[in-house]
């Protein structure tokens, strides 16, 4: 894991695992303001799938639309 911090209230982080059985990486940046702007690829076709959302009282929401603006994915996590 890479976590790094600004003078700004910006982090990054990046992770490395598994999406089923294919290996991804994930890269979030977090804003002091609650935004968070992600993106993960897999491994192996390196094409960037934008994930955007909110942390906030420690719970990560994750939000995944198509091209069109369609939600195709939600997911909450806690930290």
């Amino acid at each position: 894991m890479l976590l790094m911090f600004s003078i700004t209230g910006k982090s990054q982080s990046s992770y490395s695992g598994y999406l089923g059985t294919f290996p991804i990486t994930l890269v979030m940046y977090h804003y002091g303001d609650g935004d968070s702007r992600a993106y993960y690829a897999y491994d192996k076709f390196d094409t960037p799938i934008t994930i955007n959302g909110t942390l906030k009282n420690n719970e990560l929401r994750l939000i995944e639309k198509n091209d069109n603006g369609t939600l195709v994915g939600d997911k909450i996590i806690f930290i």
